[in-house]
């Protein structure tokens, strides 16, 4: 029961005041609902592009599918995979898989020992 609600709501069920939706947006909409919460091929091919960047780390890779899946969700809530606008689950995948990682995974690694300077204590005076 609670399954045919959300699939109502994130369908797209015209609220109050709005235009029905078409049917070929709808059945667009249940398309990208079925891609998101079964492994399809399309899902399958970002995780496979993104594992890379994750480190092929399981946990990292579950957190962001169940983040991939979400967004995926609210994309297709909001209509952006909808006709007049053109994201696709790769460019959703990599923005998420960006959003995921953050700016620290693109900073340099430092040799192991290495310090930067403002980490070093002065020297004691002798």
């Amino acid at each position: 029961m609670a399954g045919a609600l959300i699939v109502l709501l994130l369908v797209g069920r015209p609220t109050s005041g709005a235009e029905p939706l078409p049917e070929a947006t709808k059945a667009r909409r249940a398309e990208m609902l079925r891609m998101a919460d079964t492994d399809s091929p399309e899902v399958r091919e970002v995780m496979k592009r993104v594992a890379p960047a994750l480190e092929f780390n399981l946990r990292r890779l579950k957190q962001f599918l169940n983040v991939f899946r979400l967004s995926i969700y609210i994309a297709n809530h909001t209509g952006l995979f909808d006709a007049g606008h053109a994201l696709t689950l790769s460019q959703l995948g990599k923005f998420v898989a960006e959003s995921y990682t953050g700016p620290s995974r693109h900073q340099k690694v430092r040799p192991p020992g290495s310090r930067r300077a403002s980490t070093r204590r002065p020297s004691a005076p002798t």
